[in-house]
């Protein structure tokens, strides 16, 4: 059995996870937004995660809570920062001193949760 201790951690370094002698290469934000069950997932191992939670729900991009905390704004027909997906007032990162995403990184963070959350696509392999 293995075991190991994470940070919330939303860049792109690259985490090296062991596994059964085997070493998988992640990004540190894939790891915090679909936690450490989506990776074993991958490779078809059983893990219990403890404390770990995944912030987004493969395939589901209305039930993440990482699109629910960002909160992002309508965009069709056009674009309305005023009109966002969740009633209420979530806390934004605008309201903690952070940075408003583009309409694109809002998109892209939906397209990402809708798609699975997949890591590897043609950006994340060798030789690409």
């Amino acid at each position: 059995m293995s075991t190991f201790m994470w940070t919330f951690d939303l860049t792109g370094r690259q985490v090296d996870v062991m596994v059964e002698d085997t070493t998988y290469t992640y990004s540190a934000s894939h790891i915090s937004l679909l936690g450490p069950e989506m990776l074993l997932r991958e490779k078809v191992i059983l893990a219990q995660t403890g404390e770990l939670k995944g912030y987004v729900e493969p395939g589901a991009a209305h039930s993440s809570q990482v699109i629910q905390m960002l909160n992002p704004p309508k965009r069709y027909p056009s674009l309305d920062p005023n009109d966002r997906a969740f009633s209420g007032k979530p806390i934004h990162p605008v309201d903690v001193g952070g940075q408003e995403l583009t309409p694109d990184e809002y998109y892209l963070m939906i397209l990402m949760a809708d798609n699975g959350g997949q890591y590897y696509s043609r950006e994340n392999i060798n030789g690409y």
